[in-house]
């Protein structure tokens, strides 16, 4: 039997920690990789580095800027899911909801549960993603007070 078929879930979508009790609830080992992921800074080029590519004339080429994207972590082994997704609250609900189910239908995850933010009631966050369309898509809801 693989790994795939022992999880429930074929995601979990969480709110970054400042805004969900369940983040720190989540098994230590991927608490602490999504909170270091979130926690990463790119590195800037050394002084040395840009004096060489100076005196040498060759141009540094940059990956490009990210944003804020989501943060995607294997769970296998460690919760009831194949992969953990943070996603930012930055646009309140609604906006948290749409990334989410964007990464739902690209991941073409079937079943998702879904750990609303701080304050996110249940009945909103499903009317939401009826509009947004989710046929295929079975959603568990777990609201923050749930946490405690």
């Amino acid at each position: 039997m693989t790994a795939k078929s022992d999880a429930t879930y074929d995601l979990w979508v969480l709110p970054p920690a400042s805004h969900s009790r369940w983040f720190a609830k989540l098994d230590w080992y991927l608490n602490w990789q999504m909170s270091k992921g979130l926690a990463h800074q790119r590195q800037k080029p050394s002084l040395e580095l840009l004096k060489v590519l100076e005196t040498t004339g060759m141009a540094l080429i940059s990956a490009p800027e990210t944003g804020s994207t989501p943060l995607m972590v294997s769970a296998i082994g460690h919760v009831d899911a194949l992969r953990c997704v943070v996603v930012d609250v930055g646009n309140g609900l609604r906006g948290w909801l749409e990334r989410s189910h964007e990464l739902m239908q690209g991941l073409q995850a079937k079943r998702v549960r879904l750990f609303l933010p701080k304050g996110a009631e249940i009945s909103e966050a499903k009317e939401h993603l009826k509009k947004l369309g989710n046929k295929d898509l079975e959603i568990d809801f777990a609201t923050d007070e749930e946490a405690t």
